[in-house]
């Protein structure tokens, strides 16, 4: 064991995190309880503190946010605005691995422009997309494109459930919608109305009109 701590070095500083102990061994290597800066504690593999994967128990990435939203007027009374809070979540799924969403967004390739990167890009976010509407989050219009200027919206949660990427869009008239949008077009059950595209194969105007009738039919036996 005293050699184990001699290597480690009780005490050493990896960012914020400062080693205090050792805690257990498995196959991923040596964990050691570490304390950060800021008095939170935890347990982690070594690995990650020498390769710096490591940092802090997350108020680094918490502070400089902060600071940064500071600069830029987007905070008030201890808290950043949610404009900035959107754009703050948007880098961090697109280019952090530990984010809970990343492999929904990064890992699939999905990607933040230059424009909206680095010292200034959030300014440069702002000024492309404005303040963030009360009610409204940010949605991409082409859902495997990037997030950049001319791919990106502010949105109802209506319209994001419409553009997720297991909505299939079928063409109805001049228009491709998803089946959701099309039954509420047409007033008829979404259900039924999958019920014939998918179960039954049947083409969409067959389709409606099957729909439709059934529709009729529960109006005709409720009477």
């Amino acid at each position: 064991m005293a050699n184990e701590l001699v290597k480690a070095g009780i005490g050493k500083k990896f960012g914020r995190w400062e080693v205090v102990g050792f805690a257990h061994r498995n196959i991923r290597g040596n964990y050691w309880r570490c304390r950060c800066d800021c008095g939170n504690e935890r347990v982690l593999v070594e690995s990650n503190l020498k390769s710096g994967h490591s940092r802090s128990c997350g108020c680094y990435r918490k502070d400089r946010a902060r600071e940064s939203s500071y600069r830029h007027g987007h905070a008030k009374d201890n808290k950043v605005s949610s404009t900035y809070t959107s754009w703050f979540q948007m880098v961090g799924r697109c280019t952090n691995p530990s984010a809970f969403a990343y492999k929904w967004y990064g890992a699939r390739g999905i990607t933040v422009c230059d424009r909206w990167r680095g010292e200034r890009g959030f300014a440069s976010f702002l000024a492309d997309m404005g303040e963030k509407p009360n009610g409204l989050s940010l949605d991409r219009i082409d859902n495997n494109g990037n997030y950049e200027p001319g791919n990106c919206r502010w949105a109802t949660h209506k319209e994001q459930a419409n553009n997720r990427r297991n909505n299939v869009r079928i063409k109805d008239g001049e228009s491709f919608l998803t089946l959701k949008q099309i039954a509420e077009k047409h007033g008829v059950d979404y259900r039924m109305l999958w019920h014939h595209v998918f179960d039954r194969k049947l083409p969409l105007e067959d389709a409606i009109v099957r729909a439709r009738s059934a529709k009729s039919q529960e109006v005709i036996d409720a009477q």
